[in-house]
């Protein structure tokens, strides 16, 4: 799941839960949903390990986070 479907699907409190757990802010996790900006491979790390456990019906793709949609199967 790439961070703009996180963003759309979670709750308030679940942003706020996976940004503190991730070591970053709902800010930027709205940066990176617009793809304004990438995260470093470590916090794409963070992302996917805070969503995990937050969220774990839905996981962000550290792959995903760095590399982007393109080229990964649906």
């Amino acid at each position: 799941m790439n961070v703009y479907q996180w963003m759309a699907s979670a709750s308030d409190q679940e942003r706020e839960q996976v940004a503190v757990k991730a070591r970053t802010t709902v800010g930027y996790l709205w940066q990176l949903s617009g793809r304004h900006r990438t995260p470093s491979s470590s916090l794409a790390e963070r992302l996917e390990s805070a969503s995990r456990e937050v969220t774990p019906d839905r996981v962000m793709s550290r792959y995903v986070l760095v590399f982007g949609d393109e080229g990964v199967a649906a």
